[in-house]
């Protein structure tokens, strides 16, 4: 067990851990792929105006700091990101060419689209960060993309080592300022939709990685997006509650509903042999019954 200190000031300003996650990028020859640990902080401040039962929670997001997580517990800060607009962030996603690409979609394809100048990079260094939440104010979908490169660690800022303060703008090193680089700025920002109660990123299968589902205060649907481009491509109708009893009379009061939340799973089936398998193909298993769920509560 590690620990791992941050020194930040003014005292409301806080950090959190949002989660670890390990990708694929090419070895340094290209002959094969490896696998790379990281893990994301938040840092930022809680809404003024929402009561708290933590007072450590940050909900504005105004920086984030990525760190490699190596195999003996050691850690390494490899970018630091602002973030735009008052940004309520809840999740992160990290890929790389490697782990994102197939022979019908690469990276390369669809950013030289988005953001032509991004398009040419080393993808042996190159990792992609999606930053995925709300805009509070009014209340957005939105998705902020970055790129880092993992050979610039060496003058990052990094707050588990170097004292830091937010001048109101941005997070500064008490120390020499000018010995670091400046923070990686965001590719580009797409927006998702209006009034948004709820976002999910479908993350598994690797498929569709390129979707985000959305809940509405407003709308009695889920809609899915191509977060690349900002395009609403499907719909999920949101089915409305009966709150009549059995056996009752008259007309049946209908409840409207918003979903506040998304989850997503996966039904697995049971181990089949090949022979097994396709005998349940020929007798018509209902492939329904397995695969991808997405719960909205």
């Amino acid at each position: 067990m590690r620990s791992f200190d941050l020194n930040l000031s003014p005292p409301h300003l806080n950090c959190q851990i949002i989660g670890v996650q390990t990708i694929t990028i090419p070895s340094l020859d290209g002959k094969s792929t490896q696998p790379v640990r990281f893990f994301s902080l938040a840092v930022g401040m809680s809404l003024p105006e929402i009561e708290h039962e933590n007072e450590d929670r940050v909900d504005i997001w105004k920086s984030l700091f990525i760190y490699r997580l190596f195999n003996d517990g050691s850690t390494q800060c490899v970018s630091h990101i602002e973030v735009n607009d008052i940004f309520l962030g809840r999740e992160i996603f990290l890929f790389s060419d490697t782990s994102w690409s197939n022979h019908h979609h690469q990276v390369k394809d669809w950013l030289n689209i988005i953001s032509p100048s991004d398009a040419q990079f080393d993808s042996r260094f190159t990792v992609f960060i999606l930053a995925i939440g709300p805009t509070y104010d009014p209340i957005m979908g939105c998705v902020q993309l970055a790129k880092f490169d993992l050979r610039a660690s060496q003058s990052i800022l990094d707050p588990s080592l170097t004292s830091v303060y937010w001048n109101g703008n941005r997070l500064l090193s008490k120390l020499n300022q000018h010995q670091f680089n400046p923070p990686t700025e965001i590719i580009t920002s797409i927006k998702l939709g209006n009034d948004v109660s709820c976002m999910i990123h479908f993350k598994y299968p690797a498929y569709l990685n390129h979707l985000i589902c959305t809940g509405s205060y407003q709308d009695d649907e889920l809609s899915v997006y191509d977060w690349r481009f900002g395009i609403k491509v499907g719909t999920l109708p949101w089915k409305p509650i009966s709150t009549q009893q059995p056996g009752g009379d008259g007309d049946e009061p209908i409840v409207d509903v918003r979903p506040w939340g998304l989850e997503s799973t996966l039904v697995l089936s049971p181990y089949w042999t090949k022979e097994e398998e396709e005998a349940q193909v020929d007798i018509g298993e209902d492939l329904s019954k397995r695969g991808f769920r997405l719960i909205a509560v």
